[in-house]
């Protein structure tokens, strides 16, 4: 629920749109890597399904970024 709140409330006061997108890719990296590490749920698919939801949302935002050093887009 920290996750959502800081992606969705927290974020929109960041003024600068670079800033704001790299706020949200460490944000979303970071909850990536919790949920990695820590497995939250008791059926592994439940786990295995939601690291694919944050993977995909992690390179969704390293694909929206316009400077190149900062991009991790495969697909570009």
């Amino acid at each position: 629920m920290v996750r959502k709140a800081f992606m969705t409330a927290i974020i929109v006061f960041i003024s600068d749109p670079d800033a704001r997108l790299g706020v949200a890719f460490l944000a979303s990296f970071f909850s990536l890597l919790l949920v990695f590490n820590y497995r939250p749920f008791v059926d592994p698919k439940l786990d295995t399904l939601m690291i694919a939801a944050f993977v995909t949302q992690t390179l969704t935002l390293s694909c929206l970024s316009p400077s190149s050093s900062f991009c991790l887009c495969f697909f570009a």
